[in-house]
């Protein structure tokens, strides 16, 4: 019997997302939310269903922080935002207007479903010609990456991931950045 394999997570480049955001934002109606949506996903490590969640009060363009009302587990959490997506999210307010309800709202004002990013996302992929595996939580695995090779200490990626242990924080760097081991893995015996 043959077991049903996992596929390894994949991380992307800061090109392949630059150039991800760039297809996104040229969807006639929807570009502008969905590029801000990626970005923030990216930047904050969101999951999908979180930033789908988010409502405009979430929001606090002062203190810079979104409010994860509803993370895993239904476990509240603020995370912090870093200038690409300030300049996204701002942008994106400007032509949304500041009126009640979702962040990210659907043509019909609700709530966007995470499955319309789980369709997008594969097919902006191909239409720039990555070859990667490309997910709406592929970017929450980059966010974490790059955070890590950055030297953020593992208890700070923990709290932005919104994970309750260290050791799944640690569990999920290994899988998505071997970076450090295949690094120690070169260097032996370079001198």
């Amino acid at each position: 019997m043959l077991e049903c394999m996992k596929r390894p997570p994949e991380t992307l480049t800061p090109a392949e997302v630059e150039a991800i955001v760039a297809e996104v934002a040229t969807k006639p109606r929807t570009g502008k939310r969905d590029a801000t949506m990626v970005v923030v996903l990216y930047c904050c490590g969101l999951r999908a269903k979180e930033a789908c969640d988010l409502d405009i009060r979430d929001f606090d363009p002062k203190q810079k922080t979104l409010h994860v009302r509803h993370g895993k587990g239904d476990r509240a959490r603020k995370v912090g935002i870093e200038p690409l997506a300030m300049k996204h999210l701002t942008e994106w307010i400007e032509k949304r207007g500041s009126h009640r309800g979702p962040l990210f709202p659907s043509r019909s004002g609700r709530t966007v479903s995470p499955c319309y990013f789980r369709k997008l996302l594969p097919e902006v992929a191909v239409q720039v010609g990555i070859e990667k595996r490309v997910h709406a939580h592929g970017f929450r695995h980059t966010c974490a990456a790059e955070m890590a090779n950055e030297g953020v200490p593992i208890h700070l990626i923990r709290d932005v991931l919104g994970h309750t242990n260290v050791s799944t924080t640690d569990t999920y760097l290994r899988q998505v950045n071997p970076k450090q081991v295949l690094d120690a893995m070169r260097a032996r015996r370079a001198g």
